[in-house]
């Protein structure tokens, strides 16, 4: 509800029996946006990511989670790529 909410979506057809959903311009009008709606897990996709780049040499656990962690810190840290941040002292 929260999302319907959020995205001042109408939810009046809620109260009426899916099968006739379809039929009903509320309906449609959330289709369309849901179809649209772009869903990204950021955090998911950066682990990935981290993972992938940084830890095929690495053998043990507490090393990779430790490397993990700086990697994260400094991403955090310099998030902007141009040569005044890469000037910063780390």
């Amino acid at each position: 509800m929260k999302l319907f909410q959020r995205f001042a979506l109408p939810t009046s057809f809620l109260s009426k029996p899916p099968a006739e959903w379809e039929s009903l311009e509320e309906y449609k009008r959330c289709e369309d946006f849901f179809n649209k709606l772009s869903v990204v897990n950021d955090v998911a996709e950066r682990g990935v990511a981290l993972s992938q780049e940084y830890l095929p040499n690495v053998k043990s656990e507490a090393k990779k989670q430790s490397l993990l962690q700086t990697v994260k810190k400094y991403r955090t840290q310099f998030s902007k790529k141009d040569k005044t941040t890469l000037s910063q002292k780390y």
